[in-house]
């Protein structure tokens, strides 16, 4: 109002000559005062505006607050830019007026020449004329300046005037509208926290009854019911028997307290179901009363559709959700649909209930409370509380115990009490007290909480993502129809076509048959009209002079016989019968049958006896028979074993041509799970079934074969490749075959491999010929074999003894050196394991094992052993130490015939490869 007084009292009119700058006819100091007045009193009236709409906030939409917020600043900013637009008019008036005060000033000057002009013209006639001219035009400029002065300080006084009856009408609209806004934000509150409630509503409905919960109670599977509700569903299943036309007494359980949008329904009496249901007995149909009742209760949860065990004590071991009545009551405050609590003893008419009474259930007016809570009596120390028709106790207590709930126990994510907590069924499991799990559930809920209520973005984003996927979807299913439609056309139009062509077809054939029948008929009508022939030709045969009857005869004699011969030959000029114009359309009609949208290939079939690992892994698999085709394939894996920590994220390679694939880059000693997948136009099919492979203990080293040492070329026989071995006996061996009754000693062979272990793990594998008599398999050090095969030695001579090394066969375990070489010794399809292997603990003197397809060797150097595997499951058969003092070679011994070949690198393999290493992650 100060400010409003400032503006609307004029200033002083300025007079023509007056000088129109600062502090005449204008107040200069007006708008920066205004603006220096209002910034403080919007700095205190704003936080307390904000505070108020930030306690409001919390139960609304955050966004609701923008409203007022832009219309103030949108108000705030056009009032300052037109104060800023005043502000240099003014100024552009008063930098006008300056410029008229010194044309003014410029005038006198002017007019005191001309004086001192006409003062000399007294002297100097001449110049009298002139003079007198001047003063004439200086005084018409002088009159037009003063005019305009005048025109500029009016202009002044109302462009102040219209400056202040704007800045008042924008600070009253400023004001109108933030009240208007404020007015509509006070309004919403209620509308809002309303809509909130409504939402809420779902979460307070019985699945059974669908009203809203009366007692309820917390199913083990933490879904809610009534009490009523669950009593009646376990009567309906015949569980317990009660009378369900009977109406309920108990004031807890007042059909008021439903919802008032749906009716009244019969309720058992709910002291007779409490009386039932604490005892745990009742009476089942079928049996006789006192009869021993199931061992446990099943009860169908409405919500979930699963059966959940109650246990032998039914309903009675259930806990009453007091948390969620709670809810249901506020609920019913904050949206008013309860009516008014009525005092239960009143006569009537009822006076409305003022107090309650949780000892006595019931609600009272001030009198009855009075009378029934006499002074000096045992009521009298009954605790008021706030009126209302559902009355639960202060806190949990055990069904069971009827005390109160002091701990949780984990493992069976249930309250207990002190009893229960030292019962048997609770002796090992983990129970802490309510308070820690209280903390804890809590915590966990406000994090939940507050990410759901963080992530609001991310949730209108994803169902603006579902809300567009609709709409692809309707668009998609549009497409779909109409090309399923132009299709169908398409092959309509193909067979109508066909028709036409095939009729058009059969009618030319019937065209030229009946053509050709018409004239076969004309030809025999012909005949029957030729009986005049007939008579000539009997006139011919009496003719008696011959020449001339030559000469007649032979013509008639031809036709004659045409007719003759088409007598004796006659047959239709074509066939009645259009059998080789009938149409086969059953394989069309199967096709059209089996006519269907196209199908995502079926889950492929990986095959086990293709698929192995060594250096990478090589995956094959197939297509089920009648499976739709695939373009292409989708392989994933993942490291699975425990040294992984738990799954990792699937890795995937898309876009497989072909039906194998090598996965490489792999962690030794792990396992893998594989799946695979099929795409098409009509998408990708299922996965296949997963498939485990354990990859090598330690890296492949890749080597050949070398005959340095031991190697008998009679004997021996390696491949071009150098990667396989074939011993046969040779023609010494069958010379001292020859010789009856004599010994026939046999000798042993040695291959090594070219590459010699130094440092490190170290894994390769070999294939054995089942039919081989003997093979060792296994390492040595490199000094010793080649010391040791210097010369072939006999296996049967009484000097030599092949097993004074380490293998398999081996029984000597005193010896505390490692030995310098170790052999697991293969024969006839079968493994000698000494008693040392895991596989032969219960048996001392070792045992055999069928050959498996592959023995995989590992060697760990720093370690000084060396370990036998099943190449193809990497089962472990065998393991001994051995001297790694200097390098070690892989070595192959032979006595007998027998060969072997070291298995391929997968990388080397010369099947279509599709090698995965650049991979992706799933999620």
């Amino acid at each position: 109002m100060l400010i409003l007084a400032l503006v609307l009292i004029p200033g002083p009119d300025p007079g023509p000559d007056a000088d129109p700058g600062p502090g005449v006819g204008s107040r200069p100091w007006l708008v920066p005062a205004v603006i220096l007045v209002l910034i403080p009193a919007l700095i205190l009236i704003l936080p307390r505006c904000w505070s108020w709409t930030y306690y409001w906030s919390k139960a609304l939409i955050p966004a609701l607050m923008m409203i007022p917020a832009l219309m103030l600043v949108l108000v705030l900013t056009s009032a300052l830019m037109l104060i800023l637009s005043l502000m240099l008019i003014l100024g552009l008036a008063q930098i006008l007026s300056l410029m008229l005060i010194l044309a003014l000033m410029l005038i006198l000057v002017l007019v005191l020449i001309s004086a001192l002009m006409l003062i000399l013209s007294q002297i100097l006639s001449l110049m009298l004329i002139l003079a007198l001219v001047l003063i004439l035009v200086l005084v018409l400029i002088s009159a037009l300046m003063l005019i305009l002065s005048l025109i500029l300080a009016m202009m002044l006084v109302l462009a102040q005037i219209l400056a202040l009856v704007l800045i008042s009408a924008l600070v009253l609209i400023s004001a109108l509208v933030l009240l208007l806004a404020l007015v509509l934000l006070l309004a919403l509150v209620p509308l809002l926290a309303l809509t909130s409630m409504k939402n809420m509503e779902r979460e307070l409905v019985c699945p059974v009854c669908k009203e809203m919960y009366k007692q309820p109670l917390a199913l083990p599977c933490t879904h809610n019911v009534c009490h009523v509700c669950a009593s009646e569903v376990l009567l309906q299943h015949g569980h317990l028997y009660c009378d369900p036309t009977s109406e309920p007494t108990s004031p807890a359980a007042t059909p008021s307290t439903r919802s008032p949008r749906l009716g009244r329904r019969a309720v058992p009496k709910p002291d007779r179901l409490d009386r039932l249901l604490k005892s745990g007995f009742g009476t089942y149909p079928g049996r006789k009363r006192g009869a021993v009742h199931p061992q446990t209760v099943s009860f169908p949860c409405p919500a979930c559709q699963r059966d959940v065990d109650l246990g032998e004590r039914g309903l009675g071991s259930l806990f009453r959700n007091l948390t969620l009545e709670r809810v249901v009551e506020r609920y019913r405050q904050t949206i008013n649909i309860s009516a008014a609590i009525m005092c239960q003893f009143c006569k009537p008419p009822q006076l409305e209930a003022t107090k309650g009474c949780t000892e006595c259930k019931s609600s009272f007016c001030n009198e009855c409370f009075k009378l029934y809570h006499p002074w000096g009596t045992q009521k009298a120390q009954h605790e008021p509380t706030p009126p209302t028709l559902t009355f639960r106790p202060k806190g949990l207590m055990c069904p069971e115990h009827k005390e109160e709930v002091t701990h949780y126990c984990k493992t069976c994510q249930r309250l207990v009490c002190q009893l229960c907590r030292v019962r048997r069924t609770h002796t090992s499991h983990k129970i802490t007290p309510v308070l820690s799990a209280y903390q804890a559930l809590r915590e966990k809920l406000t994090k939940s909480l507050a990410y759901i209520l963080s992530s609001q973005d991310t949730v209108q984003t994803q169902i603006a993502q579902l809300e567009e996927t609709v709409k692809h979807t309707e668009v998609n299913g549009s497409q779909a129809k109409e090309e399923v439609s132009q299709l169908i056309q398409g092959l309509c139009a193909m067979l109508e076509e066909k028709r036409a062509t095939l009729l058009q077809a059969i009618e030319e054939c019937q065209q030229e048959r009946l053509a050709s029948l018409h004239g076969q008929i004309r030809e025999h009508q012909a005949m029957l009209e030729n009986s005049g022939m007939v008579g000539y030709a009997q006139e011919v045969l009496k003719e008696t002079d011959h020449p001339c009857f030559v000469q007649a005869a032979k013509q008639l004699h031809n036709r004659i016989l045409r007719a003759t011969d088409s007598l004796q030959s006659f047959r239709p000029a074509a066939n009645a019968s259009f059998s080789h114009f009938q149409l086969d359309v059953s394989r069309e009609l199967k096709l059209l049958t089996d006519l269907a949208f196209i199908r995502a290939p079926e889950a492929p079939v990986i095959d086990t006896q293709r698929t192995y690992t060594y250096d990478q892994i090589f995956l094959c698999w197939r297509l089920p028979q009648h499976s739709p085709p695939a373009w292409h394939y989708t392989v994933e894996f993942r490291k699975t074993d425990a040294k992984a920590k738990g799954l990792k994220l699937w890795q995937r390679r898309e876009e497989v041509r072909g039906t194998c694939a090598l996965v490489e880059y792999l962690d030794t000693d792990s396992v893998y799970v594989l799946r695979v997948k099929g795409y098409n136009k009509a998408g990708f099919g299922d996965y296949s079934e997963d498939i485990y492979l354990h990859t090598p203990p330690a890296p492949v080293l890749n080597f050949f074969l070398d005959n340095r040492w031991g190697f008998n070329r009679d004997r021996l026989a390696i491949s071009k490749d150098q990667r396989a071995v074939r011993s046969v006996p040779g023609i010494p061996m069958l010379f001292a075959a020859e010789r009856l009754m004599t010994s026939c000693h046999l000798s042993i062979d040695l291959v090594i491999g070219d590459v010699a272990i130094t440092q490190g793990k170290s894994y390769w594998a070999c294939c054995v010929d089942p039919s081989s008599y003997l093979v060792k398999v296994g390492v040595g050090l490199e000094s010793k074999l080649q010391e040791w095969f210097q010369v072939p030695q006999d296996v049967v001579s009484p000097r030599y003894d092949p097993d004074s090394g380490h293998d398999s066969g081996a029984e000597d375990t005193t010896v505390e050196a490692p030995p310098p070489y170790a052999f697991l010794t293969i024969g006839m399809g079968k493994i000698l394991l000494s008693h040392g292997s895991a596989l032969t603990s219960r048996d001392p003197n070792g045992c055999t094992v069928p050959l498996p397809p592959r023995i995989g060797i590992c060697l760990d150097y720093e370690q000084g052993k060396v370990s036998f595997y099943d190449a193809v499951s990497f089962r472990e058969l065998w393991e001994c130490g051995v001297d790694c003092s200097g390098p070690v070679c892989p070595a192959f011994c032979f006595i007998g015939g027998g060969a072997l070949h070291l298995q391929e690198l997968v990388a080397n393999k010369q099947e279509r490869k599709v090698t995965i290493g650049n991979f992706a992650k799933l999620d």
